[in-house]
């Protein structure tokens, strides 16, 4: 019975276009998106989740949807473990799954013009996780790998549109600029190898690193990104 529900809600919208907000409203009302966050892995601790029934990956498709509105983010940040679970659901590594990819997409939503919601996310290391997700997308996995698969696609599409709205705060752009890997894998989704939506992300989330470090040459960090890159022939693995 549980699992039709969330099947029915999921069926009103879908990750790339979202929930019609008269759904996502009425959901936020009667206590909808606090019954879809129950239904999560249990992540509070910020361990990966691993594994995922049916009705869990349901639910968070469901609310990778509903949380274009924002009184949806207001919703999951002010729930117990809300955002923990969220975080957790990106830690998996390995080839990118769609829980991963639906808990980006989640993330990015309920965070944009929100700078609490932002610094929460923050706090329950967010950051560190959608860089490890996109580093997962980039990747490749298994002895043979040619090209990637529209899992990875949208992974890093999500990913990355998460880490440019983080990079509103400067907190995040901090975190962004000191790891190791984050500019490197961000500069190498802008060949469109990922698609255009991954690349435009990636290049919206360089060109603020870039406003906030030197302001007259915006591209600056775009275009020193992809020289390092291209030197150092980095192999996206973890």
């Amino acid at each position: 019975m549980t699992h039709s529900m969330v099947l029915t809600i999921s069926n009103f919208g879908d990750l790339e276009s979202g929930m019609p907000q008269e759904v996502s409203d009425e959901l936020a009302a009667s206590g909808g998106i606090e019954a879809l966050l129950r239904l999560l892995p249990n992540a509070e601790d910020g361990e990966p989740v691993l594994h995922a029934s049916e009705t869990q990956q349901a639910a968070a498709e469901a609310l990778a949807a509903l949380s274009v509105t924002p009184v949806v983010g207001e919703h999951i940040g002010g729930a117990p473990h809300g955002i923990l679970k969220l975080v957790g659901m990106m830690r998996a590594g390995g080839p990118p799954s769609a829980l991963a990819r639906n808990g980006a997409a989640t993330l990015a939503r309920m965070a944009r013009n929100q700078p609490a919601l932002r610094a929460a996310v923050r706090e329950a290391g967010g950051v560190e996780a959608l860089i490890a997700l996109l580093v997962d997308s980039v990747a490749p996995h298994g002895a043979h790998k040619f090209g990637h698969t529209e899992s990875e696609k949208q992974a890093a599409q999500h990913a990355a549109g998460a880490l440019w709205v983080m990079a509103a705060e400067p907190e995040s752009r901090e975190m962004i600029n000191a790891h190791a890997d984050a500019r490197q894998v961000l500069a190498s989704l802008l060949n469109g190898r990922l698609g255009p939506k991954a690349d435009g992300n990636a290049a919206g989330v360089l060109l603020v690193l870039g406003n906030m470090a030197k302001p007259k040459d915006p591209c600056s960090v775009v275009t020193a990104t992809m020289e390092v890159d291209a030197v150092n022939h980095r192999p996206w693995s973890r």
